[in-house]
């Protein structure tokens, strides 16, 4: 038994010594290469609003569900948007300065948009239901 734990010892000190000799890998150091100085920045909302709606000289919204089908259109300056109502239930344009009379089942109301802008508008009778014309 005494000769197995010598050969045990002479083991484990092989072991170290030749661990102990092993060369080590020469460091890489890595190259960083820069980045030009020039960085586009990037659009405002307002310019990718623009580039990506197309502005019309026209837009048709439908009134259905209690909702303006699209809630937002795009249209040129001096562009006319024309809504129909296609729900049993009376409904209105409403914008800040104007609004249409009632507007019974299969009626439309339309209106000229003069100047740039984003205008907001919902129906008078239904407030919930919101919609935005932008005028470009």
């Amino acid at each position: 038994m005494k000769i197995e734990w010598i050969y045990l010892l002479i083991l484990v000190l092989a072991v170290t010594a030749i661990s102990g000799c092993t060369t080590s890998s020469p460091a890489i150091t890595p190259t960083v290469t820069p980045l030009p100085a020039t960085v586009t920045p990037a659009p405002t909302a307002t310019q990718a609003a623009s580039a990506t709606a197309v502005a019309t000289p026209t837009a048709s919204v439908s009134i259905s569900g209690f909702a303006f089908q699209p809630a937002e259109v795009t249209i040129a300056k001096g562009g006319t948007v024309t809504w129909t109502n296609n729900d049993g239930t009376t409904h209105t344009v409403k914008f800040q300065d104007t609004e249409s009379a009632g507007l019974q089942q299969g009626k439309t109301y339309s209106k000229t948009f003069d100047s740039t802008g984003t205008f907001d508008y919902s129906c008078g009778i239904h407030p919930s239901m919101k919609g935005k014309v932008i005028v470009v």
